[in-house]
């Protein structure tokens, strides 16, 4: 199968460079969930108006029971029609054991380089935007652009990187000293793709800190992002630097993402308390995101979080070549871990779709007059085993499953990667 074959290879020749590449292919389990991809799955129907009759739909925060018109991808009629369709060559699509949702977004993601393609993090996933943390700098900003941006069936956000080359498995293990950044090229990007550009990210921990200044990279995109009012991303891992260090040089809108991974670096500390200086950082208007990865979203750290009614981030997957292999796997299936930890569907539901868009400034209410992207979803009862980056398992009753998308008009099947990897 194509699409194996050509992950597999990038797979490779990726790690290959690394001293790290036996254990990430020992760790990895690169044959499972292999399959052939059904022939439904992202098929593009193009239709001026779509009737999604019957179906429950996320409208202020709760789902109702309601029929929904679309037409060229505006919203034009929620209620519920009498008799027939009501609405003149109108596609209808039976919603009756689904839910429809403003369109899913990835907040946190990697799109090409260390990352996947678009079939893991397009609309037949469920995803209708997303947003590249910080694979791309300056320096290969306009070949992302070209390869992906231009050719996207979704918008794509970046928070770009300062460092001049992005994340890059060589880079992620060497110091980040002063130049290995190109300010004055991230300006220029910033001016030049103002509708693309929706903040900066910074990826630093104990492999690649420098030892006498580990937050370095940290202070300069700081400054950057405080000048150009811009969010920054910071990425936590294992100290230094630390959580502390980030919050310190954060202002209101800047993000702090992989909030919920083990207590040496996260919103919890090491006795399993909240740390005082995250709780005061949300009332101050920093954000949070979950950035789930292969190593950065532990059970335990979210419901001691929750616990202190630590209940404001959003879900994203984190989705590179690795966790597209395991961990994440896919944005739905990192969701529907959140109903292990006892989160509502409208819950989960606002934390994928409505906050997300609000973060990015685009439509994020499904309302007459307005244009939105969809998500329809169902739900899948059984027994499902989650497990979270530390290889600890919870059990639930719940599934997400991505049925379609509707993107710009166009009405795009979903989900057959969950159901092939999860329901088979």
């Amino acid at each position: 199968m194509p699409y194996l074959k050509t992950s597999r290879r990038r797979f490779l020749k990726t790690v290959g460079n690394s001293a790290v590449a036996f254990p990430f292919l020992l760790n990895a389990g690169l044959l499972s969930g292999c399959g052939k991809r059904s022939s439904r799955t992202g098929v593009m129907v193009r239709h001026p108006v779509y009737l999604l009759k019957n179906g429950s739909v996320f409208l202020n925060g709760s789902f109702e029971k309601a029929d929904l018109v679309v037409e060229n991808g505006l919203i034009t009629k929620i209620g519920k029609e009498k008799g027939g369709s009501g609405v003149a060559d109108a596609k209808v699509i039976d919603c009756s054991r689904f839910f429809i949702s403003p369109g899913w977004i990835d907040f946190h993601c990697h799109l090409g380089g260390i990352g996947v393609d678009f079939d893991l993090l397009g609309p037949e996933m469920g995803i209708t935007a997303m947003v590249e943390a910080g694979t791309y700098g300056p320096e290969t900003f306009d070949a992302f652009m070209n390869r992906f941006c231009k050719h996207a069936k979704i918008p794509v956000y970046v928070f770009l990187n300062v460092r001049k080359n992005g994340i890059q498995i060589k880079n992620i293990f060497f110091k980040s000293k002063p130049g290995i950044e190109d300010v004055d090229g991230a300006r220029r990007l910033i001016d030049q793709h103002p509708d693309v550009i929706k903040g900066l990210k910074v990826r630093l921990d104990s492999m690649n800190a420098p030892d006498e200044n580990p937050a370095y990279l940290a202070d300069v995109t700081a400054k950057l992002g405080r000048e150009r009012q811009l969010p920054v991303m910071y990425h936590l891992g294992n100290p230094k630097p630390s959580i502390t260090d980030f919050l310190k040089m954060s202002k209101p809108g800047d993000i702090i993402t992989h909030c919920f991974r083990k207590s040496n670096n996260s919103v919890v500390d090491a006795s399993g308390n909240m740390r005082g200086e995250a709780l005061h950082a949300k009332a101050e208007g920093i954000l949070f995101d979950v950035g789930h990865g292969v190593g950065s979203f532990e059970f335990d750290s979210a419901k001691r979080a929750f616990d202190r009614d630590f209940m404001d981030f959003t879900i994203s997957s984190d989705l590179w070549l690795l966790p597209s292999w395991f961990k994440s796997r896919t944005l739905a299936n990192v969701a529907s871990k959140f109903f292990a930890l006892g989160l509502s569907l409208e819950e989960v539901t606002s934390r994928i779709s409505s906050r997300p868009r609000r973060l990015l400034t685009v439509e994020s209410e499904i309302q007459i007059g307005r244009p939105m992207d969809l998500t329809i979803f169902s739900i899948a009862d059984g027994t499902f085993e989650y497990v979270d980056t530390g290889g600890h398992a919870l059990t639930c009753g719940r599934r997400i499953l991505p049925e379609y998308t509707i993107v710009g008009g166009n009405l795009i099947r979903a989900g057959d990667r969950d159901r092939r990897l999860f329901m088979s």
